[in-house]
């Protein structure tokens, strides 16, 4: 599925951009996808200069680029981006996989809940491949919400 390396994916998310006055600061230092109907292109590896279970994601939503190490620590998952991580807590409902955010750290710092985006995810089965949805919030208002269908890319090898 969607969370085994090597992965190369292709897909599309719509976007939707929430109205809060910094909404646009968020997504900038998040690095996420700019509004409207975007091309995906994924790829998941094992990191090679990482502990042996640390995977390196590449994602390209339309212009933006997004590249993370994710990984478990106690229980959780970990996704970091340059000087932010978040964690994650995983389960299962109904087939789909679930990321319920968990905590935020900024230099390894923990951020209070109120200073912290809150990031969502739910990952689902698809005839073909998977369903993504993300949804960020910052203090109860929508950053960012992109979905969409992903499919994995055969190897011709």
């Amino acid at each position: 599925m969607a969370h085994e390396a090597p992965l190369m994916a292709t897909g599309a998310v719509d976007v939707v951009h929430g109205a809060h006055p910094l909404t646009a600061l968020i997504v900038r230092a998040m690095k996420l996808p700019a509004p409207g109907a975007q091309p995906v292109m994924l790829h998941v590896a094992m990191a090679s200069a990482s502990p042996a279970a640390t995977m390196a994601w590449t994602r390209r939503i339309g212009s933006t680029s997004l590249d993370t190490r994710q990984y478990a620590r106690q229980g959780r998952l970990v996704e970091r981006s340059g000087p932010g991580t978040v964690e994650f807590v995983l389960r299962v409902d109904d087939g789909a996989l679930l990321y319920e955010p968990a905590g935020c750290r900024f230099l390894g710092v923990p951020l209070p809940c109120p200073l912290a985006p809150r990031v969502r995810a739910r990952v689902a089965p698809a005839v073909v491949g998977w369903r993504v949805e993300v949804v960020v919030e910052w203090r109860g208002h929508l950053i960012c919400r992109y979905g969409g269908a992903m499919q994995p890319v055969r190897s011709t090898s």
